[in-house]
């Protein structure tokens, strides 16, 4: 199946609700942004395993399968490029705020000792194991969550190319149960779980969500209520639209979710026959560039206008100028991507 651009263009749409929330402005989405990112990366990663790893006769077979190691080094490799990019950028930008300041208070010896511990504080976040529990802060404060996918994705991962059945019948909707429910009786999303990291544990819950969805996007059950043509375009669209207007509510946008998952990955759905355009192949590269990128672009546009309570100027000049900076660095990055290539093949 080819690629859904209507999906991508729905994870541009959060990238979006992500930064302004983080600016300050709350949007319809606001409430469910980081567990959709999460549900959708578990949804890619159970159809690149069934595609690419699944042997359904049996756990140990003689025949080479693509691991979890493999997906996980891949999925460094086709995240990282960009997430260097941005975190270089957000170093430079910190420092050039920094330095100066501080060697007017603290001179020069003292700044220079703070620099290097400000870098050395970063490597972490620059290895994907920010957040991770051993370690927190973040410099580009947004990116615990791609550290979080590549952890829980590993495991994730794991598990199914040990033990599919066991794995996807019970260990993941009972980590899914577990930790949903804890959250829904009103417990800090953001405070660790005992000796489990907050980060992982919402993590590793919606992205086991993710693989159930997949799962049953490809059975029987699945294809019959999608042959309902009309019938299942009228339900899925009330879904979509109930997910933003009840999405406090967190029974309500937890189905809403699974439904708009499986209605946008739908190449027949009425939606998928209005967005499913080549127009908008560049929505996927741009939602993971406006994620990465926020973070600074906010800070300077705070920098600017203040940063409480930004106005609507404010808001349009964020997003401006954050959309005009994110195709920027996809330019940029995919010809560094293409140079280090050809460097590499001669």
């Amino acid at each position: 199946m080819k690629r859904v651009y209507s999906l991508d263009l729905f994870k541009l749409y959060f990238a979006y609700v992500i930064a302004l929330g983080h600016f300050g402005i709350n949007i319809p989405g606001a409430s469910f942004a980081v567990k959709l990112f999460f549900v959708i990366s578990g949804f890619f990663l159970a159809r690149k395993f069934y595609t690419k790893s699944y042997i359904p006769e049996g756990l140990f077979t003689p025949q080479q399968r693509y691991s979890h190691k493999q997906y996980t080094i891949d999925h460094i490799k086709h995240l990282f490029p960009h997430y260097i990019f941005s975190y270089a950028v957000m170093l430079i930008y910190t420092l050039v705020l920094f330095i100066p300041a501080a060697i007017k208070d603290k001179g020069l010896i003292s700044t220079a000792y703070l620099t290097v511990r400000t870098v050395y504080n970063t490597v972490p976040e620059l290895m994907f194991v920010q957040s991770s529990g051993f370690f927190e802060s973040c410099l580009n404060y947004p990116v615990w969550q791609i550290n979080a996918i590549i952890i829980c994705g590993y495991f994730i991962y794991a598990c199914l190319y040990y033990c599919e059945k066991l794995s996807a019948d019970l260990l993941f909707p009972v980590i899914f149960i577990l930790f949903e429910t804890y959250w829904i009786i009103g417990r800090d999303p953001f405070t660790n779980i005992g000796c489990l990291p907050a980060t992982l544990t919402r993590g590793v819950a919606m992205m086991a969500l993710g693989v159930l969805i997949y799962k049953f996007s490809c059975s029987e059950l699945y294809k019959t209520i999608k042959s309902k043509h009309i019938p299942y375009n009228l339900f899925s669209l009330f879904m979509f639209a109930g997910m933003f207007v009840f999405g406090r509510y967190n029974g309500i946008h937890i189905i809403g979710m699974c439904v708009s998952v499986l209605y946008l990955y739908n190449p027949d759905s009425w939606i998928n026959c209005i967005f499913n355009k080549d127009i908008f192949k560049f929505c996927g590269d741009l939602s993971y560039a406006v994620y990465l990128n926020h973070a600074v672009v906010i800070k300077i546009v705070q920098q600017i206008f203040g940063s409480q309570n930004p106005g609507n100027t404010a808001c349009i000049i964020l997003l401006l100028s954050l959309t005009i900076y994110s195709v920027f660095t996809v330019k940029i990055v995919n010809i560094l991507k293409a140079y280090f290539t050809r460097k590499k093949s001669a």
